[in-house]
């Protein structure tokens, strides 16, 4: 037999204080979770990237001394203008080249990844430099 809760006209429904603050802390308990959550998503995404990118711009690098050195230029006549190595965070700070004979060329490159974007190499940006190696070709 089903009995039925009979309400009188005087009675009020709704809900307490007491049940609508436990369900308001509940509530910031877990979007307080959910936005930290979110923020270190951002933050991997955000390194992944500039890892990316780092390596984006010492590939443009490095082909710029690749096609300078394959069309016959000398080694210590090239010119870095300011477009190579300037753009994005990583910056090249200074570049020398070796000469072994018959015909490999070394190229050491220090880069650092301006992050304050004050355009100086700092101790604190430095990364690790690159060294590579070239073939250079002469027209026989």
């Amino acid at each position: 037999m089903k009995t039925m809760i009979s309400r009188r006209p005087g009675d009020r429904y709704g809900f307490s204080l007491i049940e609508i603050t436990i369900a308001t802390l509940i509530m910031g308990l877990s979007v307080s979770g959910l936005l930290t959550l979110l923020n270190y998503g951002q933050l991997r995404y955000g390194a992944i990237d500039s890892g990316w990118r780092q390596r984006q711009e010492l590939t443009r690098i490095h082909r710029f001394f690749r096609d300078a050195i394959s069309r016959g230029e000398n080694a210590g006549s090239i010119v870095v203008p300011h477009t190579v190595g300037r753009s994005g965070g990583v910056r090249l700070a200074t570049w020398s080249t070796s000469l072994f004979p018959p015909d490999a060329l070394f190229v050491q490159a220090r880069f650092f990844d301006d992050r304050n974007k004050n355009g100086r190499e700092e101790t604190s940006e430095r990364m690790p430099p690159q060294v590579w190696v070239f073939r250079v070709r002469n027209e026989r």
